[in-house]
C-alpha cells in the first residue's frame, strides 16, 4: 500500500510540503531582522509591541 493512495492525498501532501517550505523561507528571511531588532532593543527609541512581535 502506497503512502499516498489517492491523487487527492498526493495533492494534499504536496501542498503541505510547499507550505512548509514557504514557512521556512519566511522564517529565514525574518530571523536576521529580529536579531537586528534585539540588538537595538536597548536603544532610546522603543518599538511598539506590534512591531516587536513581528
Amino acid at each position: 500500500m502506497s503512502a499516498a493512495s489517492s491523487p487527492l492525498e498526493r495533492e494534499l501532501r504536496r501542498m503541505e510540503v510547499i507550505a512548509r517550505r514557504e514557512q521556512l523561507r519566511l522564517v529565514g528571511r525574518v530571523a536576521p531582522r529580529v536579531a537586528e531588532r534585539r540588538r537595538w532593543a536597548d536603544a532610546p527609541r522603543r518599538q511598539s509591541p506590534a512591531t516587536a512581535a513581528r
